[in-house]
């Protein structure tokens, strides 16, 4: 892996560099502009890395090449590596020759918590891989769950019909979107839930796409609950976390309160 040094405010200077922000800029903060939103709960749901993908996981981490099923998987740069240490975590399978899918505890995971929220309410279902679209598409063919699909390549009429069967269709229960596609541009307040099945480490991708539930409309809620699904050790904490410090860092520099547990 390459190594950075953290990059940290010193406290002397975190007066002066806030005073110099502020004389360029303006705050405006959602809370506060919107008062009449629901409150926003994040919780953390961990599961664990099943043993059939453990040693293929340690393998790519120190050597940028693992075996899995008898299918090789290589990375040649860094940004790769990461990449398919993500795609392990998914069950997502990246061989010289196709692309499968095993599943994991995480897959359990969400088909459990679907289970749970469907009934009742709806939840949009976060994914930054094609792979794991067609995963959480099987789950909830699976428990009988009818959904609409936001995903690159789709026309805006095309997209837009499926934000309107969420939005409109007591029926449609779950969507499952791309955060790149479905991310910016489209209101989805008819989901009171969202689960983050898998993401990267754009933090405009992260509050943009998070934004899409807690907004105006949402108010009919009584709250916004957002799951972050995350197996445990591995790259996903470390993306996770890495969300958190990016955002610490802006509501530090900005001289707001801090708002990222």
């Amino acid at each position: 892996w390459l190594s950075f040094p953290a990059w940290t405010i010193k406290p002397e200077s975190l007066p002066k560099l806030q005073r110099v922000i502020a004389e360029h800029s303006g705050v405006a903060e959602k809370k506060d502009v919107m008062k009449f939103l629901p409150p926003l709960v994040r919780k953390k749901v961990y599961v664990d890395l099943p043993m059939s993908l453990k040693k293929a996981y340690h393998d790519m981490e120190k050597h940028f090449v693992s075996e899995v099923d008898g299918d090789i998987v290589s990375a040649d740069l860094v940004i790769v590596k990461m990449l398919r240490l993500q795609q392990l975590c998914c069950g997502i399978i990246t061989g010289e020759d196709e692309t499968k899918t095993v599943r994991t505890e995480k897959h359990s995971a969400l088909k459990e918590l679907l289970g749970d929220i469907c009934p009742n309410a709806k939840v949009i279902v976060w994914a930054n891989f094609k792979a794991c679209i067609q995963d959480i598409k099987d789950i909830c063919d699976e428990i009988g769950l009818y959904y609409s699909v936001i995903e690159g390549g789709q026309s805006n009429k095309e997209r837009q019909e499926q934000v309107d069967n969420f939005n409109n269709l007591k029926t449609v229960t779950v969507c499952i979107a791309n955060q790149q596609a479905g991310g910016v541009g489209v209101g989805l307040q008819a989901a009171s839930y969202m689960i983050y099945y898998s993401k990267d480490y754009r933090l405009e991708s992260d509050i943009q796409s998070e934004a899409r539930a807690h907004r105006g409309g949402s108010e009919i809620h009584g709250c916004i609950t957002r799951i972050d699904l995350l197996t445990k050790g591995t790259i996903e904490e470390d993306i996770h976390q890495a969300l958190r410090e990016k955002g610490k860092l802006g509501d530090i520099i900005r001289g707001v309160k801090d708002r990222w547990k």
